[in-house]
């Protein structure tokens, strides 16, 4: 009998250590925690496919122009003198690469289209080794638009072309996602909503163009990357941000509506300088 008591009360003893030491040097994690699958709510889950699909599909720009004086290696000097982004689209079964007027012009002879002889644009597809070197088709500065194809034999990745929604549809409150290169930061995304449509502001051509106003973050080097739709397709253009104090996001970022690029598409694919195409928005 006592034997049964002091083995009871010895089994008492090293419950009640072992619960003192869990408490006091550490346990293993709560139960509840432990191994939990992350849960990814449905919002998340679409835009997870939409970057899935179409984030291979935006391309880093890299404008580079050389000088006339020498460097100290008997080569021309100059760099990288500009960057920025594009995405894929398909027009009449052809594939061309779309961005801003102002992220090529550097590279462009003054007033055309035509490319500098020592000036170079290397678009970079995430996940492809090497870059493709591009050549201007056309730009529309009134809308800051410029169509891109390969300059070579390289040809472009078999990516997606990224589709075209009616931009005459979309709503404010709306979800957007930016893909771009944003300082350097290759395939960049950021989601956000369209703050509001019809923002009549200049262009750099000087003409007034209805653009789609986004709190999602839109940097230097997003420009001429896509803002597309809850479904992935494309509703505008990153142009643009407002911010006098730096420079910076600021919580404003500007599209060219996907309509306005595609009003003004037969004539970028015509080549050449186009101005405001056979469409002109008015205030």
């Amino acid at each position: 009998m006592l034997g049964s008591v002091l083995g009871l009360l010895a089994t008492l003893l090293l419950i009640a250590a072992g619960w003192w030491l869990g408490t006091s040097f550490g346990s293993a994690p709560d139960s509840s925690s432990a191994g939990l699958t992350p849960v990814v709510v449905a919002d998340e889950q679409n835009t997870i496919n939409v970057l899935d699909r179409f984030a291979p599909s935006t391309a880093s720009l890299q404008i580079v122009v050389r000088g006339d004086a020498m460097g100290p290696d008997g080569q021309p000097s100059g760099g990288q003198v500009g960057a920025g982004s594009g995405f894929l689209i398909e027009s009449n079964g052809q594939q061309y690469l779309v961005s801003n007027f102002h992220v090529v012009s550097a590279a462009l002879e003054a007033g055309t289209a035509d490319l500098r002889s020592d000036a170079t644009i290397r678009a970079r597809f995430p996940n492809v080794d090497g870059p493709v070197t591009v050549d201007v088709v056309g730009v529309n500065p009134s809308f800051d638009l410029a169509l891109l194809q390969p300059l070579g034999a390289v040809p472009f990745p078999d990516v997606e072309p990224i589709p075209f929604a009616d931009s005459d549809q979309v709503v404010t409150g709306q979800k957007a996602i930016a893909i771009g290169n944003p300082f350097g930061f290759d395939s960049t995304a950021t989601t956000g909503i369209v703050s509001a449509t019809g923002r009549f502001l200049e262009s750099v051509g000087m003409v007034s163009v209805p653009m789609i106003q986004t709190d999602a973050a839109i940097n230097p080097g997003n420009s001429g990357g896509a803002l597309l739709n809850s479904s992935g397709e494309l509703i505008g253009v990153n142009t643009a941000i407002i911010n006098p104090e730096s420079g910076a996001f600021a919580g404003i970022g500007l599209a060219v509506p996907s309509n306005l690029l595609g009003e003004a598409l037969a004539n970028l694919e015509l080549g050449g300088v186009s101005d405001i195409s056979d469409f002109r928005p008015s205030p």
